[in-house]
């Protein structure tokens, strides 16, 4: 867009402003799938390495809200605007917590996908089996 365009909008832009609207209203589903993905995957990764990952009381709260923002977006347009606006609002203060919940994961799940593993216990050899000594047979 050029300095032209915004004297004399022309239609391409107005379906630029349109697609950009459209991204900012699918933004939050995006940031909480993104984050729902790569926890789970994590969750999973360290879970064979034996190791919990607890789930914290923001990422309780995320959840909360999230639940309830989608709660009003389902009202959404057969009540009053303020509806779909509290679910609107409601939803990108999860995508937030999203943002902040997924970090907290991801940096407390580094340190495990990072380390070394440990070292395998050394095995001794077992010592070659000795020469095979054949029953004695008795005749009688």
């Amino acid at each position: 867009m050029n300095l032209t365009s915004l004297a004399h909008p022309t239609p391409y832009d107005a379906q630029c402003g349109k697609v950009l609207a459209k991204a900012a209203e699918e933004a939050p589903a995006l940031i909480i799938l993104c984050r729902e993905v790569l926890v789970s995957g994590l969750r999973e990764f360290l879970a064979q390495a034996n190791v919990g990952v607890p789930v914290s009381r923001l990422a309780k709260w995320k959840t909360m809200l999230q639940m309830v923002a989608l709660g009003f977006l389902l009202i959404g347009d057969t009540a009053d605007p303020w509806v779909r606006l509290v679910g609107e609002v409601g939803l990108w203060i999860a995508a937030a917590l999203t943002i902040i919940t997924g970090y907290d994961y991801l940096h407390a799940g580094l340190k495990y996908i990072v380390a070394e593993p440990p070292p395998a216990p050394a095995v001794k050899p077992k010592p070659a089996p000795g020469p095979v000594a054949e029953p004695s047979r008795s005749v009688h």
